[in-house]
C-alpha cells in the first residue's frame, strides 16, 4: 500500500527497453495556434493529406538500420533485459521460487 511508513522496491529498466521512438507536439502545435502571432506551420511527422515527408523516412531507414540491431546486439550480448524481468520476477513472486 503506499502510506507514509511504507515501502516499495522499484528497480531503473535497461535502456534497451525504453526506446523512445517519436516526439508528439500536440499540445505546442494547439498553444501555438492560439498565440497572436505565430507560424502557421505546426511541428508534425506527416503532411497535411496524411503523405509521409522525406525526413521520416530517413529516419525510420536510420533506425531500423542502426537502432534495432544496436539494441537486439546488446540484448543478446548482455541480457540486460531479461535479466530485468527474472529479478522482478524473483522480487516479487517470492512463493514461485
Amino acid at each position: 500500500s503506499l502510506k507514509k511508513g511504507s515501502r516499495m522496491k522499484v528497480n531503473v529498466a535497461p535502456a534497451q527497453g525504453l526506446f523512445l521512438d517519436r516526439s508528439y507536439f500536440e499540445l505546442y502545435n494547439k498553444q501555438k495556434s492560439n498565440a497572436l502571432n505565430h507560424d502557421p506551420r505546426p511541428l508534425n511527422w506527416v503532411e497535411g493529406d496524411g503523405d509521409i515527408p522525406p525526413v521520416v523516412r530517413r529516419v525510420e531507414e536510420f533506425k531500423n538500420e542502426k537502432i534495432i540491431p544496436h539494441i537486439v546486439r546488446e540484448e543478446a550480448k548482455e541480457g540486460n533485459f531479461l535479466k530485468y524481468i527474472f529479478s522482478q520476477d524473483v522480487l516479487y513472486a517470492k512463493e514461485v521460487y
